[in-house]
Protein backbone atom coordinates (compact mmCIF):
# COMPACT_ATOMS: atom_id res chain seq x y z
CA UNK A 1 0.00 0.00 0.00
CA UNK A 2 0.90 3.58 -0.75
CA UNK A 3 2.00 6.02 2.35
CA UNK A 4 -0.97 8.62 2.17
CA UNK A 5 -2.99 7.43 -0.96
CA UNK A 6 -5.22 4.83 -1.60
CA UNK A 7 -5.04 1.09 -1.58
CA UNK A 8 -4.28 -0.04 -4.87
CA UNK A 9 -5.52 -2.80 -6.73
CA UNK A 10 -4.56 -4.32 -10.34
CA UNK A 11 -7.61 -4.64 -11.94
CA UNK A 12 -7.21 -3.58 -15.71
CA UNK A 13 -10.09 -2.03 -17.37
CA UNK A 14 -8.74 -2.93 -20.65
CA UNK A 15 -8.35 -6.54 -19.44
CA UNK A 16 -11.62 -7.11 -17.31
CA UNK A 17 -13.78 -4.55 -18.73
CA UNK A 18 -12.90 -4.94 -22.11
CA UNK A 19 -13.77 -8.64 -22.46
CA UNK A 20 -17.31 -7.79 -22.09
CA UNK A 21 -18.60 -7.16 -25.70
CA UNK A 22 -22.35 -7.71 -25.50
CA UNK A 23 -24.92 -5.41 -24.16
CA UNK A 24 -26.14 -5.59 -20.27
CA UNK A 25 -29.40 -7.67 -19.84
CA UNK A 26 -30.28 -5.62 -16.61
CA UNK A 27 -33.76 -5.55 -14.43
CA UNK A 28 -33.36 -2.96 -12.05
CA UNK A 29 -36.34 -2.92 -9.16
CA UNK A 30 -37.32 -0.24 -6.31
CA UNK A 31 -39.26 -0.58 -3.63
CA UNK A 32 -38.84 -4.74 -3.75
CA UNK A 33 -36.33 -4.43 -0.27
CA UNK A 34 -38.37 -1.72 1.31
CA UNK A 35 -37.38 0.69 3.93
CA UNK A 36 -38.03 -1.37 7.05
CA UNK A 37 -36.02 -4.17 5.40
CA UNK A 38 -32.97 -1.57 4.79
CA UNK A 39 -33.19 -0.30 8.52
CA UNK A 40 -33.82 -3.68 10.16
CA UNK A 41 -30.29 -5.15 8.12
CA UNK A 42 -28.03 -2.42 8.87
CA UNK A 43 -25.67 -4.51 10.38
CA UNK A 44 -25.68 -6.80 7.34
CA UNK A 45 -21.58 -7.03 7.30
CA UNK A 46 -21.16 -8.79 10.59
CA UNK A 47 -23.86 -11.49 9.57
CA UNK A 48 -22.69 -15.07 9.42
CA UNK A 49 -22.63 -16.85 6.31
CA UNK A 50 -26.23 -18.57 7.04
CA UNK A 51 -27.72 -15.71 7.79
CA UNK A 52 -26.81 -14.06 4.19
CA UNK A 53 -27.56 -16.99 2.59
CA UNK A 54 -31.15 -17.42 4.02
CA UNK A 55 -31.50 -13.01 3.55
CA UNK A 56 -30.18 -13.90 0.03
CA UNK A 57 -33.21 -17.01 0.03
CA UNK A 58 -35.66 -14.60 1.08
CA UNK A 59 -34.93 -11.68 -0.93
CA UNK A 60 -35.24 -13.91 -4.06
CA UNK A 61 -38.64 -15.08 -3.31
CA UNK A 62 -39.51 -11.73 -2.57
CA UNK A 63 -38.44 -10.66 -6.03
CA UNK A 64 -39.53 -13.70 -7.90
CA UNK A 65 -43.27 -13.51 -6.40
CA UNK A 66 -43.58 -10.15 -7.02
CA UNK A 67 -42.12 -9.35 -10.64
CA UNK A 68 -43.00 -10.96 -13.67
CA UNK A 69 -39.21 -10.42 -15.32
CA UNK A 70 -37.72 -12.55 -12.90
CA UNK A 71 -40.79 -15.08 -12.20
CA UNK A 72 -39.37 -18.06 -13.82
CA UNK A 73 -36.10 -18.20 -11.38
CA UNK A 74 -38.64 -19.11 -8.35
CA UNK A 75 -36.91 -21.80 -6.35
CA UNK A 76 -34.00 -21.46 -8.41
CA UNK A 77 -30.73 -22.67 -6.33
CA UNK A 78 -28.71 -19.59 -5.26
CA UNK A 79 -25.02 -19.74 -4.25
CA UNK A 80 -22.19 -17.49 -4.25
CA UNK A 81 -23.75 -14.98 -1.46
CA UNK A 82 -21.77 -12.20 -0.11
CA UNK A 83 -21.67 -9.12 1.05
CA UNK A 84 -19.71 -6.10 -0.57
CA UNK A 85 -18.88 -2.87 1.23
CA UNK A 86 -17.58 0.11 -0.77
CA UNK A 87 -15.49 2.52 0.79
CA UNK A 88 -14.46 5.64 -0.83
CA UNK A 89 -10.70 4.57 -0.12
CA UNK A 90 -10.72 0.96 -1.88
CA UNK A 91 -10.86 0.92 -5.73
CA UNK A 92 -13.86 -1.59 -6.16
CA UNK A 93 -13.92 -5.10 -7.76
CA UNK A 94 -14.97 -5.34 -11.44
CA UNK A 95 -17.14 -7.88 -11.76
CA UNK A 96 -18.83 -10.49 -14.49
CA UNK A 97 -21.61 -12.25 -15.18
CA UNK A 98 -22.01 -15.68 -17.27
CA UNK A 99 -24.88 -16.82 -19.50
CA UNK A 100 -25.61 -19.89 -17.27
CA UNK A 101 -27.23 -18.20 -14.10
CA UNK A 102 -28.09 -14.40 -13.14
CA UNK A 103 -26.66 -11.94 -10.39
CA UNK A 104 -28.58 -10.44 -8.09
CA UNK A 105 -27.17 -7.14 -6.54
CA UNK A 106 -29.90 -5.68 -3.54
CA UNK A 107 -29.06 -2.38 -2.17
CA UNK A 108 -28.87 -2.73 1.91
CA UNK A 109 -27.44 0.71 2.59
CA UNK A 110 -29.75 3.14 4.27
CA UNK A 111 -29.95 6.55 3.66
CA UNK A 112 -27.62 6.40 0.62
CA UNK A 113 -27.60 9.74 -0.84
CA UNK A 114 -27.06 9.93 -4.88
CA UNK A 115 -24.26 12.83 -4.19
CA UNK A 116 -22.31 10.61 -2.60
CA UNK A 117 -21.49 8.27 -5.47
CA UNK A 118 -21.29 4.64 -5.92
CA UNK A 119 -22.65 4.42 -8.97
CA UNK A 120 -23.67 1.18 -11.23
CA UNK A 121 -21.78 1.28 -14.39
CA UNK A 122 -21.95 -1.58 -17.27
CA UNK A 123 -19.82 -1.89 -19.78
CA UNK A 124 -19.97 -2.81 -23.56
CA UNK A 125 -16.45 -2.93 -26.01
CA UNK A 126 -14.75 -1.34 -22.86
CA UNK A 127 -17.38 1.55 -23.03
CA UNK A 128 -19.94 2.31 -20.45
CA UNK A 129 -23.53 1.61 -21.50
CA UNK A 130 -25.35 2.09 -18.31
CA UNK A 131 -24.94 3.80 -15.26
CA UNK A 132 -27.19 3.20 -12.64
CA UNK A 133 -27.48 5.11 -9.38
CA UNK A 134 -27.36 3.35 -6.10
CA UNK A 135 -30.42 3.96 -4.00
CA UNK A 136 -31.64 2.05 -0.50
CA UNK A 137 -34.07 -1.11 -1.77
CA UNK A 138 -32.57 -1.45 -5.33
CA UNK A 139 -32.35 -4.62 -6.76
CA UNK A 140 -30.48 -4.76 -10.22
CA UNK A 141 -30.39 -8.27 -11.82
CA UNK A 142 -27.98 -9.24 -14.52
CA UNK A 143 -28.81 -11.88 -17.17
CA UNK A 144 -25.83 -12.64 -19.14
CA UNK A 145 -22.07 -11.63 -19.67
CA UNK A 146 -21.83 -8.52 -19.23
CA UNK A 147 -19.38 -6.42 -17.10
CA UNK A 148 -19.85 -3.97 -14.95
CA UNK A 149 -18.44 -1.99 -11.50
CA UNK A 150 -19.77 -0.30 -8.75
CA UNK A 151 -18.27 2.90 -8.51
CA UNK A 152 -16.76 3.97 -5.00
CA UNK A 153 -18.19 6.27 -2.84
CA UNK A 154 -16.57 9.94 -2.39
CA UNK A 155 -14.70 11.44 0.49
CA UNK A 156 -17.85 12.96 1.43
CA UNK A 157 -20.30 10.07 1.78
CA UNK A 158 -20.88 9.51 5.76
CA UNK A 159 -21.39 5.86 5.12
CA UNK A 160 -19.93 2.73 3.29
CA UNK A 161 -22.33 1.19 0.92
CA UNK A 162 -23.47 -2.33 1.18
CA UNK A 163 -24.75 -4.90 -1.61
CA UNK A 164 -25.94 -8.35 -0.33
CA UNK A 165 -25.24 -10.38 -4.01
CA UNK A 166 -25.62 -13.14 -5.12
CA UNK A 167 -26.16 -15.76 -8.01
CA UNK A 168 -28.98 -17.59 -9.50
CA UNK A 169 -28.66 -20.79 -11.49
CA UNK A 170 -30.65 -20.20 -14.61
CA UNK A 171 -31.69 -24.09 -15.37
Amino acid sequence: MRDGGLKHRDYSVEGYLGSSEVEPEIVILDNVITQTDVDEYQNIINFKEHEIEDLAERCLEQITSNHLELKQYAGHPIFDVKVIQYKHDEYPVPLHGTDDDIVVMCNFTKGWKHHWGGEVIFYENSEPSEVITSFPGRVIAVSNACAWKVTQPNIKAEQNLLYLTFKVKKQ
